[in-house]
């Protein structure tokens, strides 16, 4: 009986053996290395099979481009990305091979892939990432045996296989070890693409969910604007982004030019735009509206509350709401800066700069007056009435 090979599929779970380590940082130690390249430390914090990370590594994490902002990305780490047909999977995934800082050389990464020849994935590259002198590598393979030959001749990444389910359903299972295997004992990054079912769920087993240290969902929100959903983040929060194709082909962020509520859960908000129905956070846009205040750029996650200290019931997970909001391009809006914004909008009746100085006088004493007027309304509003019992229920008084 023939003995398979080190790193060939068949035995891909268990490939994963003892390796060394920064005592310090925790990074894989190469067998090339002086000193840790993430740390600095000497070959004395080489350490066999474990490791107690004090500090952080140097440079460790890349800052990407487009919706990729968002994710944290750092050395060591596995992401996979599903969606739908025409979801921008493998445009979205093109943009890995460029970073803002630059700081990722412009010949690494690799792109394996069964669904394409290297001649439409390299037109793809130079529409997404115009400035890179070289493409990636793009290797056609056909089993999985083909992706770790070709992962033994990789050192570098980012390592991007398109995609997991085209090898069939016990074989994604096997490349997706063996993918996360190589990102691990490189200290580098790799993205697996994978399709969806019919309810829209990564296809496969779950077990590759729980491989890969962070999931992003590609998707749109009930409006149809694309989403890049971050499902699972074992290097900080979960979130959303919006983006879009612009006429080039290109991925840009949308404008917004309308005020919304941020709905739904973490992971998948979106803006709903004000004042179509379906809303459940637009208290304080309501309030603005009556005011006739509400302008557009404007975002919240509030619902009236008379009771409440402030005058509404906060959204759970605000902050997470907020970022949201913000990275979207729009402004926040909540109880405590609601006054403020206020001061802040425009005045109804602009001044003319060539008016006279006692006319400046009186209009500012206008614009004042108006102020303090709204003032009052909003808290009168937001403190809500005393309660006044219904028309069926007869109060008790003292002669009875």
């Amino acid at each position: 009986m023939t003995r398979e090979r080190p790193g060939t599929a068949r035995n891909v779970r268990n490939i994963r053996q003892r390796g060394w380590y920064c005592r310090r940082c925790g990074s894989p130690w190469r067998d090339e290395w002086v000193v840790c390249e993430g740390c600095g430390a000497d070959v004395s914090s080489r350490v066999l099979g474990y490791s107690r990370p004090t500090v952080e590594a140097r440079g460790d994490e890349i800052q990407f481009v487009g919706p990729w902002k968002m994710l944290a990305w750092p050395g060591q780490g596995t992401v996979a990305l599903h969606g739908g047909p025409g979801s921008g999977k493998s445009s979205l995934s093109a943009m890995l091979l460029d970073d803002d800082n630059g700081r990722l050389p412009k010949n690494r990464g690799v792109w394996i892939t069964k669904e394409q020849d290297p001649k439409p994935v390299g037109k793809m590259m130079r529409r997404i990432v115009p400035s890179r002198t070289l493409p990636p590598i793009i290797a056609r393979v056909e089993k999985p045996n083909d992706v770790a030959e070709r992962l033994q001749l990789t050192d570098q990444g980012p390592v991007i296989v398109d995609s997991l389910t085209a090898f069939g359903l016990k074989e994604a299972l096997i490349v997706a070890h063996l993918v996360d295997a190589w990102a691990k004992r490189n200290n580098e990054r790799a993205l697996c693409i994978i399709q969806v079912t019919k309810d829209g769920s990564a296809a496969g087993y779950m077990e590759i969910k729980h491989l890969f240290d962070a999931i992003v969902a590609l998707g749109s929100d009930k409006w149809g604007r694309r989403q890049f959903r971050v499902e699972k983040n074992r290097w900080g929060p979960e979130g959303a982004l919006y983006w879009k194709f612009d006429d080039r082909g290109e991925i840009v962020q949308p404008s917004f030019n309308a005020s919304y509520s941020v709905e739904g859960i973490p992971g998948s908000f979106y803006l709903h735009p004000y004042p179509l129905p379906g809303a459940k956070w637009c208290g304080l846009l309501d309030l603005l509206d009556s005011e006739s205040r509400l302008i557009p750029g404007l975002a919240s996650a509030a619902y009236h509350a008379a009771y409440m200290p402030t005058g509404f019931i906060r959204a759970p997970q605000e902050e997470e709401r907020k970022r949201f909001a913000v990275a979207n391009g729009l402004r926040w809006v909540d109880p405590e800066n609601l006054h403020e914004l206020l001061d802040g909008l425009p005045a109804r009746d602009e001044e003319d700069p060539s008016s006279k100085k006692k006319g400046r006088k009186q209009r500012s004493t206008q614009v004042g007056r108006e102020k303090r007027q709204l003032r009052r309304s909003v808290t009168k509003r937001i403190e809500g009435r005393s309660y006044q019992p219904p028309h069926d229920e007869q109060p008790i008084t003292d002669e009875e």
